[in-house]
């Protein structure tokens, strides 16, 4: 989740506020984008609100503290490798099986090379 996408939950739920920030003003830093706005301050033109340091801050601020978390709704290899073995169970029957013995068997291995 971006931190765009996130900006308005946050708000929605008033764990951050709108942060209005001065106006920069000549000579501009190095890393000043007059295209971009950050939602975070106001629609503040300097930085765009991915890019926003502060928004970050706060995010991170709030996750240490417990007010946030993020879970995967989809199942993840890395957390939770195995799948549930609660209860057993037979996944398939196959009812079109030949019984062959083992002689047949490996006299076919053995003309197979």
């Amino acid at each position: 989740m971006s931190y765009t996408e996130l900006l308005p939950t946050l708000l929605h739920n008033s764990l951050v506020t709108i942060s209005p920030m001065k106006s920069v003003q000549p000579p501009y830093p190095k890393n000043y984008d007059a295209n971009a706005k950050c939602d975070y301050h106001d629609g503040a033109i300097n930085h765009s609100t991915e890019k926003c340091f502060a928004l970050k801050h706060k995010v991170h601020a709030l996750i240490d503290a417990g007010w946030i978390s993020f879970q995967e709704d989809k199942p993840n290899v890395e957390v939770n490798p195995l799948v549930g073995h609660a209860s057993s169970s037979i996944n398939v029957v196959m009812e079109d099986m030949i019984p062959t013995s083992m002689k047949k068997i490996y006299t076919m291995l053995c003309q197979a090379g």
